[in-house]
């Protein structure tokens, strides 16, 4: 609402970071303006262990359950050899209240952010993660976004969500075990829909089956019937959430992930959150 002579003015202005920040302009019964501009969202670093929704020992790197001693590398800077960008503690912030988790991919699409937890978790549980995925204006997912489970040495894995794989811009689930005669196998899909924005994704993880949900669409349920009798994983896993470059997808530097909401719940005999 503009109105004259000594009011007030409320508006939007763009700083030379690019951030939206508030302004109150009063307009004087002269021909200038004062221009009084409120700072932006702050976004402040982080040094783990973290406490975040359900978890105390969360890591601003991509494996930060490594090192020796076990959890040594909770604010190391990491890669791994399926990327070209680097994970960096840097790239890992808070903002807001409540508190929402951010990893960001640098413009040149080199270095981004990634959190994990430093202790393991076992079954039976169930996890939720609100996380909001950048997309371009044909929805199609930028870069390479994954919330996943993963034993020490990568024996078992599973995807809840990740950015396709296959070459294209879409979102994934996929169930990893290994078979005693045939090695890794899994079990995957790409459910339908439009999966930019803020969406919740969860698992339920028992002995009996491993149930992923994107919002309240039940998109996946492994039970020993897929794994052909093999039993499912039962852990210890650790939590990794990571915006890695687009390997197979869209790659798109200056992009960022937020991770709105994080908890877990674990029933009688499991754990959120148990040793390094």
């Amino acid at each position: 609402m503009l109105t004259m002579f000594g009011k007030t003015l409320f508006g939007l202005f763009k700083s030379s970071g690019g951030k939206i920040s508030k302004a109150w302009i009063t307009v004087l019964p002269t021909t200038f303006a004062v221009i009084f501009a409120l700072p932006a969202v702050a976004q402040a670093s982080v040094i783990g262990p973290f406490t975040f929704g359900s978890f105390t020992d969360v890591c601003p790197a991509y494996h930060g359950f490594e090192g020796n001693p076990a959890g040594a590398d909770c604010n190391a800077t990491q890669s791994a050899a399926q990327f070209t960008s680097t994970f960096n503690p840097s790239q890992v912030s808070e903002s807001g209240s409540p508190t929402v988790v951010n990893l960001a991919m640098n413009s040149a699409a080199t270095v981004s952010g990634a959190v994990s937890t430093e202790y393991h978790l076992t079954p039976p549980l169930t996890l939720s993660a609100q996380v909001n995925l950048p997309c371009n204006a044909s929805a199609d997912i930028y870069n390479w976004p994954a919330v996943w489970l993963e034993s020490a040495g990568d024996a078992q894995e599973i995807d809840i969500a990740e950015g396709d794989v296959s070459g294209g811009a879409g979102l994934t689930w996929t169930y990893w075990w290994t078979d005693p005669t045939k090695g890794m196998e899994k079990v995957y899909g790409q459910p339908s829909g439009n999966w930019c924005g803020m969406h919740t994704y969860s698992i339920n993880w028992s002995s009996s089956a491993v149930t992923i949900t994107w919002d309240s669409t039940q998109v996946a349920d492994v039970t020993t019937a897929q794994t052909g009798g093999d039993p499912l994983d039962q852990g210890p896993m650790w939590l990794n959430i990571d915006y890695a470059d687009g390997k197979y997808g869209l790659t798109q530097g200056g992009h960022t992930l937020a991770i709105d909401k994080l908890t877990c719940t674990a029933d009688t005999g499991g754990s959120c959150n148990t040793g390094s």
